[in-house]
């Protein structure tokens, strides 16, 4: 990952990604998803928090450039526009992408339902945690993603700069060691995590065994 931030190639999608005039996520948090997905092949991915589809439609593509993997996208407000905009998407993107209209909460809930394994038969490698951004909700969001992510994938977590989700991820590595936290500038960041990353608007979990 460090070397990968310090790259030419990531500083040029940086570019190109900031050019993108309906991105609302930072340029930086998409090209640091890419950059996960590729490392991650076949990734399999969830987005917690569609809106408009911006980063769902890298995260689709970065797997069907990688030639194997999926991605869930959940929002509870998307029933209405977030289908037909990933209907106008070229076919092999829509055909890896599924977009549930539910809350975190529900979708977590469907998947115990229906007793989907953990560890290491967990059903996603790479999580992006982009919805409610109170310390309540984005804490629930980090501890049921932790839960079903296989072992050496990563949790992106976005609005770092943010109270809620910056205090949501010390409360999780106070609990579970491990784990490491790198900021998007590419440094492994102390676990007591400060309340704000400053030039950073998102920071990856790693799981053990994540390298």
């Amino acid at each position: 990952l460090r070397d990968a931030f310090a790259s030419v190639e990531f500083k040029q999608r940086v570019d190109k990604l900031t050019r993108d005039e309906g991105r609302i996520t930072s340029a930086i948090s998409q090209a640091t998803l890419q950059e996960l997905s590729r490392t991650l092949a076949p990734a399999n991915i969830l987005e917690i928090g569609s809106y408009f589809g911006n980063t769902a439609r890298v995260l689709a593509q970065s797997v069907v450039d990688a030639g194997a993997g999926s991605l869930v996208t959940i929002d509870p407000f998307g029933g209405e526009r977030l289908p037909g905009i990933i209907a106008s998407w070229p076919e092999e993107l829509a055909a890896i992408t599924s977009f549930h209209a539910l809350n975190s909460m529900s979708y977590f809930a469907s998947l115990e339902v229906v007793r989907t394994p953990t560890g290491k038969q967990a059903p996603f490698n790479l999580i992006f945690v982009d919805g409610h951004h109170s310390y309540e909700y984005a804490l629930f969001d980090i501890l049921s993603s932790a839960l079903y992510l296989r072992p050496g994938g990563a949790i992106v977590v976005d609005n770092v700069e943010q109270a809620g989700p910056a205090m949501a991820i010390t409360s999780f590595l106070s609990r579970y060691r491990g784990w490491r936290l790198f900021s998007q500038s590419g440094k492994l960041l102390d676990p007591s995590f400060p309340e704000s990353v400053p030039g950073a608007m998102g920071a990856i979990l790693l799981s053990r065994g994540a390298s």
